[in-house]
């Protein structure tokens, strides 16, 4: 069993790589993570003692390289003191693994975190520096400062006739939701005839919102 690999890089995800043992189909993969579940706590020896002695696993499987398939027993160390899972000549943190702890010895199971998608992600910062008054009133927070801000539901443009070759002028609808970053990043040619109003919260409204600068 490899542990405190210090010398081994710190992390890079890659997905573990099942191998093919032709296995019984009388034996499925949650048969033996069922197993295995109704085993943590206990320590590796006796574990594995009882893996080779199972009934219903065919007899080329009760050995330690197929126990392996589904129980980490390598590991790398990061930088932050954490027991990453060292496979194939990567380190990736564990999750959703059962493995046997190099201290204890005992097989221990981790849980599968889900990963967060890019939109709840994207949500999570929007929250962070966002609050919705109305359709076009808002609360915006702008290099760490909040800010009272105002927008107008409409703007004009400019278009050209290409029958009197002029150009005239047209009011165009702001969609409802639009944020003030979106104008920024969106319609920044318009953004000084979209934004009706920006001023900075004082210390009552700070209170009021229940919001702080940074």
């Amino acid at each position: 069993m490899k542990t405190d690999l210090d010398d081994l890089p710190s992390y890079e995800s890659k997905k573990l790589i099942r191998k093919n043992y032709n296995w019984n189909d009388d034996v499925s993969s949650s048969h033996v993570e069922r197993w295995l579940r109704s085993k943590v706590d206990e320590s590796f020896e006796t574990v594995f003692s009882e893996w080779t002695k199972l009934s219903w696993l065919p007899s080329r499987l009760r050995n330690l390289d197929y126990f392996k398939h589904f129980v980490q027993t390598e590991f790398a160390v990061n930088e932050k003191g954490e027991l990453l899972a060292w496979s194939y000549g990567f380190a990736r943190p564990l999750n959703g693994d059962f493995y046997v702890h190099p201290d204890s010895h005992k097989l221990l199971y981790t849980e599968n975190r889900k990963k967060v998608s890019y939109k709840k992600q994207q949500q999570q910062k929007m929250n962070k520096i966002f609050r919705s008054l109305s359709d076009y009133e808002q609360l915006c927070k702008i290099d760490g400062i909040w800010y009272h801000i105002i927008l107008n539901s409409s703007y004009e443009v400019s278009f050209h006739d290409s029958i009197s070759n002029t150009y005239k002028p047209k009011t165009v609808q702001l969609k409802k939701g639009k944020t003030y970053f979106d104008v920024c990043k969106d319609y920044w040619l318009y953004a000084t005839k979209i934004v009706k109003q920006k001023e900075q919260l004082d210390s009552k409204a700070l209170k009021h919102y229940n919001l702080k600068n940074d």
